[in-house]
């Protein structure tokens, strides 16, 4: 499995459009595009810094994602009234979770 990670400092004010942005829009989209696994966005409320990582299947998926990945970056940093501080692509080594839907 693959990851990417993507940093974006932000407007803190701004972190739950970006949260809700991140639930209702951009799952369904990424949920259309083959191999990908899962996605989590961390944010930091108090800084206005969010962490969204995307697993993948496979390296080639994760590859074959950047075109989508760009737009929807790009899309996601806005509704953070944020910019892009980092984008890192890195193999899943260990993976360990409880799935909550709710969370």
């Amino acid at each position: 499995m693959h990851a990417r990670v993507t940093r974006i400092r932000g407007d803190a004010a701004a972190m739950q459009d970006g949260t809700e942005w991140f639930r209702t829009e951009l799952i369904p989209r990424l949920e259309a595009i083959s191999g990908y696994r899962d996605a989590v966005l961390l944010v930091d409320r108090v800084h206005g810094e969010s962490l969204a990582i995307t697993l993948w299947d496979t390296a080639e998926a994760l590859t074959e994602s950047e075109r989508v990945a760009d737009e929807l970056r790009t899309t996601g940093a806005a509704k953070l009234s944020g910019a892009i501080a980092g984008v890192e692509r890195f193999e899943v080594a260990v993976q360990a979770s409880v799935l909550n839907a709710s969370a």
